[in-house]
């Protein structure tokens, strides 16, 4: 007969059965390897062994009866050795995989492995498990299947697996959900197993359909059945094991607190029996009586204390024994010898409601006992030296005072009596009250624990004291207070706004200093920058302050600087604020002040210093010149805007003072320029850049040129030739006209020296000093020139200005000892100065050079007046006159009928190079 395919159908109940074995004998199996943790030996074996047996039932029970669920068309029997062959394999994959799971901690992922222990052992117990069947059925597998199939199985128990093993604790639902991927991971592989299976019937010497006996849900029934009561037992015992197992441990753990309580104990726990002879003792004895254990087990504890003590000891220790525990500081002497204070608490020892001993728990308290009698004097030290204080003293609670020293009550001018118990508005000044609660809140808070602050009180007079406070927070007869030192800084206070307002203010005409202005104009930026407003700059110098401090002495000059600084008060309201910024400087700030505002404002003070000022009879005019600067349009620093004020006073200044000028950027070009100039000055004489132009001086009658003028000019390498007029100020201002001066003093003597080598006439060069040159040891200058030069002394002319014989005696020296050397010397530019007839007669000079500016409108003014006026006074004193700025022919015939001697200007010839000069001589 032909081999017959078999086509079965599942009862669907079975199926459910196997589904629900494999889920439980899962969870019983996790449950079970749980009690692993913590265990050794045996007992660890013993319960892991447990549940990888649950484990390896289930996948076997499980298989079983899903193949018992399979309705057969035949009667099929198992081969009872294959089938306890597939339990046996189920369990030992079961322990593989439980093993490398829980057991085993050297691999570092043990999920991965165990699912592919436990896939594969499933996939071979189901294998074996189909061939367990009668012979006369043949079961082949659709090989991708059945591969799927134990993919299946290693994955879902990965996720068992993963999901039980990284929680911390057992918790049913995680155990649970564990359990139902591992039942799963079991029968849904059986179930795709027999997806790939073909199951052919032999029909071979057998047509008759055989039919079990018992129906296989029967069967399967019986054996869900006897698989949940194994499982129940496993359960039970574990549970009956786990109660043991937690008493064992509760016991041990009391033993170990008892044994640290005892033995770790830094007091002494000593055991007595009723008779009062040592039983047992911790480590601590040693260290308080300095005997052994041994020393002392079976002997009694009287001879330890001293006598007067030991009535009450022993008293104690009965009342112990009387089942009453009782506490007592005694004396006892150690194995050295020495007493020690120690305190007892005895505690009776019950058994079965029966006293059978004493527990006696030992404190030594000598150091205890020693700190209360040193707290003792040290309080009392501390009371002594707090009721003599200097200072005052005291302790509040909730804003009453609750002690306080003789010192303070006699410092607020109360009684202590009265004190005690006043509220703080009754003595803290009014505008204080709120400041000096925020403080003694923050100290009860602990915010601060030391705080050092400055309030006002009133005494009892009515007077105001400032105070000083040095507080911190204590604890005062069991509850939180504040307790503070104070110090009377009245007159310290007075003291130091004393010298604060010295500090900010000028002691001469008590405006704000520097210091306040430099404070108030960061304020003022700071202000001007967060509210995006504007404020002005307002820089003062006054004109010719210095020549009245000289001419009429300084005391007139505070006055006069007092007198305008009452004037500018006038001139300024509300918060603007008026500086002196040293010596003749004033600056002034105007919040909120536009540009407009500040010219009006400047306006004002010009006009209101253009009043003349008495003064000890004097009339005084010091006109101011004025700087303004705008914020933040002119600079964004104090160092900005004070270097911009002061540029646009300076400009202000020099177009003629008594003005006011506005910050403009041309002035900063012009600043830039300056500064360039004298950074190339300095290096122009190095550079050989500066020459000398010379201007021919006429002899009026005899129509001959008697001379020329040396005259600088700097032949700047990039600008050109650059006028004395823009570069001798720099000159002056540096101290660079004295090595220029001398160069041009050299140069011209030299010069004239080669032309009287060269055959030309011998005529006199006039050179100009200034007065910081005429200063300097000029004397030795010239000398060195002469001497140098070889040029004769009469042929070198020394033009001075008036303003130096103001110094009268230096200025008479220095011209006498020039004169000895047998140079002229001239007075430049007169009648533009402070020259009077007393100067011109005591000085020793040859000749006089009338200004320019009488020479220019003779011929159309009354300066022929003036002009004819200064020459009939010089002739008078023996001096030559020459007259410069000479243009015109009038010019040259007015000053010959006016006996003039000498002229020169551009009608002779303009001021050229010597080589240029000397191409022209024969025309003079």
């Amino acid at each position: 007969m032909e081999d017959l395919t078999v086509h079965g159908h599942y009862n669907l109940l079975l199926v459910i059965f196997s589904i629900i074995t494999s889920i439980i004998t899962s969870y019983t199996a996790l449950i079970l390897l749980t009690r692993v943790s913590g265990l050794k030996g045996k007992t660890r074996k013993i319960w892991h062994f447990s549940s990888a047996f649950v484990l390896g039932l289930g996948i076997w029970s499980m298989h079983y009866i899903g193949m018992l669920a399979m309705n057969l068309s035949h009667n099929g029997e198992f081969k009872l050795v294959q089938v306890l062959l597939t339990l046996a394999i189920a369990v030992f994959f079961s322990f593989a995989s439980l093993f490398i799971l829980v057991v085993n901690k050297s691999i570092s992922n043990p999920w991965v492995l165990s699912s592919i222990l436990l896939g594969i052992g499933i996939a071979i117990t189901h294998y074996i498990g189909m061939t367990s069947i009668s012979a006369h059925y043949t079961v082949s597998y659709s090989p991708f299947i059945y591969g799927c199939a134990t993919l299946f199985a290693c994955m879902v128990s990965y996720l068992s697996f993963r999901l039980f093993g990284s929680s911390e604790k057992i918790i049913f639902s995680t155990t649970m959900k564990s359990a139902i991927y591992l039942g799963l991971a079991i029968s849904g592989f059986h179930y795709l197993a027999m997806m790939a299976a073909t199951t052919v019937y032999d029909q071979n010497g057998d047509n008759n359909v055989h039919h079990p006996v018992i129906s296989s849900t029967i069967l399967g029934i019986g054996l869900e059945i006897a698989i949940i009561t194994i499982v129940f037992i496993l359960m039970f015992f574990a549970k009956v094991d786990q109660k043991i197992s937690d008493q064992e441990e509760l016991i041990h753990l009391n033993e170990q607190y008892y044994k640290s309580l005892y033995e770790q104990n830094p007091d002494t726990i000593l055991t007595f029996d009723l008779d009062g002879n040592f039983l047992t003792a911790n480590q601590a004895l040693t260290s308080l009586f300095g005997y052994s254990i041994k020393e002392l087990v079976n002997k009694p504890f009287t001879p330890l204390i001293i006598p007067e003590d030991v009535d009450r000891t022993v008293h104690h220790f009965f009342r112990a024994k009387e089942g009453i525990p009782s506490n007592i500081d005694c004396t006892i002497i150690d194995a050295t010898g020495n007493q020690r204070k120690i305190n007892i608490t005895s505690i009776p020892i019950t058994v079965n409601q029966t006293v059978t001993g004493v527990y006696c728990i030992v404190k030594d308290i000598t150091e205890f006992i020693k700190a209360q009698q040193d707290l003792v004097e040290a309080e009392s030290k501390y009371r002594t030296l707090v009721e003599n204080s200097l200072v005052g003293v005291y302790i509040m609670q909730e804003e009453r005072i609750v002690y306080i020293n003789p010192y303070l009550c006699e410092m607020l001018g109360y009684s202590c009596e009265e004190l005690f118990g006043m509220n703080l508005s009754e003595y803290i000044y009014s505008e204080d009250l709120a400041y000096v609660r925020a403080n003694i809140r923050k100290r009860i808070l602990n915010e601060q624990a030391n705080l050092t602050y400055t309030y006002r009180v009133v005494r009892k007079d009515k007077k105001i004291l400032t105070v000083q406070v040095y507080g911190s927070r204590i604890v005062f007869e069991g509850e939180t207070a504040v307790i503070g030192v104070v110090i009377d800084v009245t007159d310290r206070e007075k003291n130091e706004q004393m010298i604060k307002h010295m500090a900010y203010h000028d002691q001469l005409t008590n405006l704000p200093n520097r210091n306040r202005f430099y404070e108030k104009l960061n304020e003022f930026i700071e202000t001007s920058k967060n509210q995006n407003s504007e404020f002005s700059l307002l820089f003062i110098d006054l004109d010719r302050f210095k020549e009245v401090n000289d001419t009429m002495g300084h005391e007139i000059g505070d006055q006069l600087l007092i007198k305008i600084a009452e004037n500018m008060n006038r001139c300024v309201q509300g918060d603007e604020i008026i500086f002196r910024h040293g010596g003749d400087e004033f600056t002034i700030l105007l919040p909120h002040s536009s540009i407009s505002k500040a010219k009006a404002i400047s306006k004002k003070i010009v006009d209101e210093l253009s009043v003349p000022i008495l003064i000890d009879q004097y009339e005084l005019i010091i006109s101011p010149s004025i700087g303004i600067v705008v914020y933040p349009h002119h600079g964004n620093s104090p160092m900005e805007l004070i270097k911009n004020a002061d540029l646009a006073m300076y400009f202000a200044k020099n177009t003629g003072a008594n003005n006011y000028k506005l910050f403009t950027k041309e002035f900063l070009v012009h600043s830039q320029n300056k500064v360039e100039l004298e950074m190339d000055l300095r290096k122009a004489l190095e550079r050989g850049e500066f020459m000398l132009y010379y201007q021919p001086q006429y002899h009026l009658k005899t129509q001959e040129m008697v001379g020329v003028e040396a005259l600088i000019r700097w032949n700047h390498p990039k600008k050109g030739i650059i006028s004395p007029l823009e570069f001798i100020p720099f000159a002056e201002e540096s101290g660079l006209i004295i090595p220029i001066g001398e160069w041009a003093i050299r140069e011209a003597c030299s010069q004239n020296k080669t032309w009287q080598q060269s055959g030309y006439p011998a005529i006199a060069v006039s050179v100009n000093l200034s007065p910081r040159q005429f200063q300097s040891n000029i004397v030795e200058t010239i000398q060195s020139v002469l001497l140098d030069s070889e040029l004769d002394a009469k042929y070198l002319v020394l033009e001075i200005t008036e303003s130096i014989m103001m110094e009268v005696d230096k200025s008479i020296s220095t011209l006498k000892e020039l004169k000895m050397l047998g140079v002229k010397v001239s007075i430049d530019d007169f009648g533009t100065g402070y020259s009077s007839l007393y100067y011109l007669k005591k000085f020793p000079i040859d000749k006089l050079k009338i200004d320019q500016s009488f020479i220019r409108d003779i011929v159309h003014s009354n300066d022929e007046t003036l002009v004819k006026t200064i020459i009939i006074m010089a002739h008078t004193l023996n001096l030559q006159v020459i007259a410069e700025g000479v243009e015109t022919k009038k010019h040259v015939d007015l000053l010959t009928s006016l006996n003039c001697n000498e002229a020169q200007g551009f009608y002779f010839g303009k001021p050229v190079p010597a080589k240029e000069l000397e191409k022209t001589w024969h025309q003079f």
